[in-house]
């Protein structure tokens, strides 16, 4: 039986930062790429070994702001020898506590889809994720979607953050006539330094040709930092 382990897993940003606009300093562009690679070795036989390093995908990402008031973004991911669009959408900072994004952006639900892959130890969710919160036969409850979304902290509140948005799902999905429209809301506080503690909560109507469906996902995280350096 073939047997298959993965000896390393490298993760490699690509930052690049353009300077301030000329015509408005204020304001600035970014552009930034990451490439995502693995190193495999495949055990092909007894005494017969493979090895192989695989692009798992490539990013690139544009940025617009204005100061803290207004950002754009937009970001397209290759894998697998196909492009997708990842993000699309704009966002208005009124105050720290108050800030509105719309277009195509991730649901506030699960800090392992919340956190890019850059910033996980291993660029990988696991089976949780993508079965349960990424992706399922309606729509996943932490994918990407199209809505408007209203987030903000409070730094007096322990620290507390907040988002709830609503979005809809497209009216085809995965080859079905099926559409979905989620309401998906986050809190988050820490409890004392060096912890963060949030809940979430997402409730999706689906559409099944003539028949409408209810769903509801409840789920927490904790996250512990015990060294500070």
């Amino acid at each position: 039986m073939r047997t298959c382990c993965i000896a390393l897993l490298s993760l490699i940003g690509l930052p690049l930062c353009l300077p301030r606009s000329a015509t408005a300093e204020d304001s600035r562009l970014r552009l930034r790429g990451q490439l995502m690679s693995r190193f495999e070795t495949a055990q092909q036989s007894d005494d017969d070994w493979a090895s192989d390093f695989v692009l798992r995908r490539a990013r690139v990402e544009a940025r617009w702001e204005v100061e803290d008031l207004v950002r754009l973004v937009v970001e397209l991911e290759a894998s697998d020898g196909e492009a997708e669009l990842r993000d699309a959408y704009g966002r208005l900072s009124f105050a720290p506590w108050l800030r509105l994004s719309a277009g195509h952006l991730k649901k506030p639900f699960s800090r392992l889809r919340l956190d890019a892959l850059a910033d996980l130890p291993i660029p990988e969710r696991g089976l949780l994720d993508r079965h349960v919160v990424r992706r399922t036969r309606h729509g996943g409850y932490g994918a990407r979607d199209i809505g408007a979304m209203i987030s903000g902290r409070i730094k007096p509140l322990a620290r507390l953050r907040y988002a709830v948005g609503a979005f809809a799902g497209p009216e085809t999905l995965s080859g079905r006539n099926e559409s979905h429209h989620d309401i998906v809301a986050r809190l988050q506080f820490r409890p004392f330094k060096g912890a963060r503690l949030a809940a979430n909560s997402s409730h999706k109507r689906y559409d099944l040709g003539e028949d409408h469906r209810w769903a509801h996902l409840f789920g927490g995280d904790l996250r512990l930092s015990l060294i500070h350096i």
